[in-house]
C-alpha cells in the first residue's frame, strides 16, 4: 500500500474524481471513496472478482485493451490513454484515464501499484466546504453559503426558496459579492468557487492560548 505521505496516497484523498490503483495484472489494490461508490453502483464500471471491469461488453473490451496498454506484459513501458464508458442511469458517459507508473515510482511489496485509473463523472455534484469559500474569497458566512449554492448550479429562485429570502434579496447579496470580488456575473463566481472543489474542510487557525 502507498505510504501515508506519497503522492498516490494523496490522490486517494481527493474527492473531485474517482481514483483506482491497480497492480500490473489489473487487480484492484486500492480505491478512494468516490471510486468505491461508483463501483458499488454496478453501472458503467464494476469490480469483478477484484478486477476493474466495465458493465457493457463492448466497453469492457475497450477498457481491458486500455489497461493492457498501460501495463503491457514482460515489463515493457506502458502508455496512458482515455476512453468513455456508457451507463444506464445517465445520458452522460464516464471518462476513464489510465496513468502507468514507471518501476522506479512503485513501492516494494507483493501488491505493487502499476497503474492509476482516474474516472471523471459529469453528473457529479461538487463538494465544497463553505468555511473554505469564506476564507479563500474573504466573504461573510452568509455570502459564502450563497456563493456555494450558486456553484452547485442553483438558480436565484431556487436559492430564495431554499433560504427563505426574496429573489430581490438574493440578487442584492449576489451583487454585493460581485463587487467584493471585482466580477460581474454568476459564471465568474462559479469558476472561483468551483476551483476549491475537492479540497479538505477548512479548519480556522485558533488564536494562541494566553
Amino acid at each position: 500500500m502507498p505510504g501515508a505521505n506519497s503522492p498516490r496516497s494523496a490522490l486517494l484523498d481527493n474527492s473531485r474524481f474517482a481514483v483506482v490503483q491497480l497492480d500490473r495484472r489489473g487487480r484492484i489494490v486500492a480505491a478512494n471513496d468516490r471510486a468505491r461508490d461508483l463501483l458499488g453502483q454496478d453501472d458503467g464500471l464494476c469490480d469483478v472478482d477484484g478486477f476493474l471491469s466495465a458493465t457493457g461488453t463492448g466497453d469492457n473490451r475497450s477498457l481491458q485493451q486500455l489497461l493492457a496498454r498501460a501495463a503491457p506484459a514482460l515489463g515493457a513501458p506502458g502508455s496512458s490513454g482515455s476512453i468513455t464508458i456508457t451507463r444506464s442511469s445517465a445520458s452522460t458517459r464516464l471518462v476513464v484515464h489510465t496513468v502507468p507508473l514507471p518501476a522506479r515510482e512503485r513501492e516494494s511489496g507483493a501488491r505493487q501499484v502499476g497503474v492509476l485509473v482516474l474516472v471523471a463523472d459529469p453528473e457529479r455534484r461538487p463538494r465544497i466546504d463553505v468555511g473554505l469559500v469564506q476564507a479563500a474569497l474573504g466573504l461573510t458566512l452568509a455570502e459564502s453559503q450563497l456563493a456555494t449554492l450558486v456553484a452547485e448550479g442553483q438558480r436565484v429562485r431556487d436559492i430564495a426558496a431554499r433560504t427563505g429570502r426574496s429573489e430581490g434579496t438574493v440578487r442584492w447579496h449576489l451583487n454585493r459579492i460581485f463587487r467584493k470580488q471585482g466580477i460581474s456575473c454568476q459564471a465568474d463566481l462559479m469558476r472561483r468557487v468551483l476551483s476549491l472543489d475537492g479540497f479538505p474542510g477548512y479548519q480556522p487557525r485558533q488564536p494562541p492560548a494566553t
